[in-house]
């Protein structure tokens, strides 16, 4: 069996030129993004939850008050 991850793939495309070229991936490509799904869900809220403090603050004026 084949790791999905490691293997790599020759495709053959056709450049604007009309000529086949083939072409082949290297590395290691993870076919899963699930796993990095919370990092970047945790770093877009932090972005708009700041987005809103800075939107607030422009418009009531000052800052934060504990």
């Amino acid at each position: 069996m084949i790791d999905a991850v490691t293997a790599s793939m020759k495709i053959v495309i056709v450049t604007d030129d009309g000529k086949a070229v083939d072409i082949a991936t290297r590395g290691r490509h993870d076919p899963c993004v699930g796993i990095r799904a919370v990092p970047v869900g945790e770093a877009m809220l932090a972005c708009v939850l700041a987005d809103h403090y800075l939107r607030h603050r422009g418009q009531v004026g000052g800052g934060w008050q504990p």
